[in-house]
């Protein structure tokens, strides 16, 4: 679970940094692998520790506190 939150919030913010770089191909891929990540997760009884995680992740905070 923790490795697919990882794996997640990296794509998205990969996607996000190239969003800004106006590379939309390359950022659409990623979004949308990132959210085939996500959407393993949605309704399973994972889904609250793996947004637990993604959302640490994707904030940038560290997990290992």
């Amino acid at each position: 679970v923790d490795g697919d939150a990882k794996k997640a919030a990296e794509l998205n913010l990969k996607s996000i940094q190239y969003v800004k770089e106006q590379d939309l191909e390359e950022a659409e891929k990623l979004y949308k692998e990132s959210q085939e990540i996500i959407n393993k997760y949605k309704n399973t009884e994972n889904s609250k520790e793996f947004y637990e995680a993604y959302n640490k992740y994707l904030l940038g905070e560290d997990t290992n506190k």
